[in-house]
């Protein structure tokens, strides 16, 4: 186990490391332990949820997508936000069956939703490295889609940026292939953040980019107090965002902003003629049953 939690530590601190065990280590190694030992169960109990949020067109403020987020409400630890689980179930074989369900029940309340006449647009899904490449995913998704009934030209499939740039010759391409074949939307999410080759990307068949949110996030509102530290960090971040959205336009790919929190980075976003837009400003993630039915962001002029 102290192996194991210096492991873990060396790999946080990034790649060409090692650390010596530490006592400090001991509590957070058996905080992680027992995490994955209550996922497991989390799984088998029900305990995990999906929550949904909305994305718009900024333009017309038409809703044009709902992404599916997993929570896991907890029976003492209250609702658990998924970057204190999804690290630990992506470090062991518990991403497969994870992802399996979110997959699947995302389906399920896509087509009910389709059913009660909400026409929602796509419902986008995240998707790991190790559940896509797992032995038989396209079954299990051909499969689903065919029990739930929902089309598949009504799903979105998003990988991170470094998986779908750096695995796709190692199998992940081909996948792509098939799934946009099938119909299937395909994203790259967190896009920017990587080492993305353009020539690379026009080689996949993806639709979609959606804007690392950090990018909007360090773009600080202007004001005299401004140091000129911070005014050229804010200036290179609107920079990429505007170089993303002119690529994406020349690949003819839709290109989605996220955490969008200000009125200000939503009026830039539609100065610079960024496609679609999702964050706390425009609608918060919400269980199905608080999802409205008719949905319209005040976005547009």
């Amino acid at each position: 186990m102290q192996a194991d939690r210096a492991m873990y530590e060396a790999k946080d601190a990034g790649k060409n490391n090692f650390r010596f065990f530490a006592a400090p280590m001991t509590s957070s190694a058996m905080e992680r332990i027992v995490l994955e030992s209550e996922l497991h169960h989390a799984l088998e109990a029900g305990e995990l949820v999906l929550h949904y949020q909305p994305e718009f067109d900024v333009a017309s403020g038409a809703l044009v997508n709902i992404e599916a987020l997993v929570r896991w409400q907890h029976p003492r630890r209250g609702l658990v936000p998924p970057d204190q689980f999804i690290p630990i179930a992506e470090e062991s074989s518990l991403i497969v069956p994870l992802g399996a369900w979110v997959l699947r029940e995302a389906c399920r309340q896509a087509r009910d939703w389709l059913d009660e006449g909400f026409d929602f647009g796509r419902i986008s899904v995240n998707l790991s490295a190790r559940q896509c490449l797992h032995d038989g995913f396209l079954h299990q998704l051909t499969t689903q889609l065919s029990e739930t009934g929902l089309p598949a030209t009504r799903l979105q499939l998003e990988l991170v940026e470094s998986m779908a740039m750096t695995s796709g010759r190692g199998g992940i391409e081909a996948l792509l292939q098939e799934l946009a074949a099938r119909g299937i939307s395909l994203a790259i999410d967190d896009f920017g953040t990587g080492y993305s080759s353009f020539k690379y990307l026009q080689s996949l068949p993806v639709d979609t980019l959606k804007v690392d949110r950090s990018f909007l996030a360090d773009m600080a509102e202007p004001g005299p107090g401004m140091s000129p530290r911070v005014k050229k960090s804010a200036a290179r971040d609107r920079s990429i965002v505007r170089a993303i959205v002119a690529m994406a336009r020349t690949l003819g790919v839709t290109v989605v902003a996220e955490g969008v929190e200000t009125p200000r980075q939503l009026e830039f976003l539609r100065e610079i003629g960024c496609d679609r837009a999702q964050g706390f400003l425009l609608a918060r993630p919400a269980p199905a049953e608080l999802m409205p039915r008719a949905l319209e962001a005040c976005v547009a002029g």
